[in-house]
């Protein structure tokens, strides 16, 4: 012999010795149905979602499941206008932003999303907005 295997199953402690055909039947069988080791009990696929079909799942995945970049057709899509002003020193801080937020995610960004994404970190963030707004003065109005 010149150390090839001279036949599929000869060596018992390969792990993966079937031949195509068992193969083959063993990736053909109900994923439904699983039997035990004394062929007594049953399981389903619902009982093991890693055997759910991908198509079963794909087709429970939701518009809302989706993220708005995907899902939207504009960019304007669902969004309502609003009209803001900034100081020049901001918005020269909101295009460095822009361009750091560009870097970070290795793609374009729209201006709509990165002033959506802004307002909401600073929703998320209302001590530190508050803490601007006593910077701005509001502190000494009482």
């Amino acid at each position: 012999m010149t150390g090839m295997k001279s036949g599929a199953g000869d060596d018992p402690l390969d792990a993966d010795s079937r031949t195509a055909d068992e193969k083959q039947e063993s990736n053909t069988q109900p994923t439904d149905e699983v039997a035990t080791a004394d062929n007594s009990s049953e399981t389903t696929s619902d009982e093991h979602p890693e055997s759910a079909n991908s198509s079963d799942i794909m087709n429970q995945i939701t518009a809302d499941d989706m993220p708005y970049l995907i899902t939207r057709s504009r960019v304007k899509e669902n969004r309502a206008m609003i009209s803001y002003f900034l100081r020049p020193e901001t918005r020269q801080r909101v295009e460095e932003a822009h361009e750091t937020v560009e870097q970070e995610l290795e793609t374009d960004v729209q201006t709509l999303d990165l002033r959506e994404a802004l307002v909401l970190v600073g929703l998320d963030n209302i001590e530190e907005v508050a803490d601007t707004l006593r910077d701005f003065g509001y502190r000494l109005k009482k």
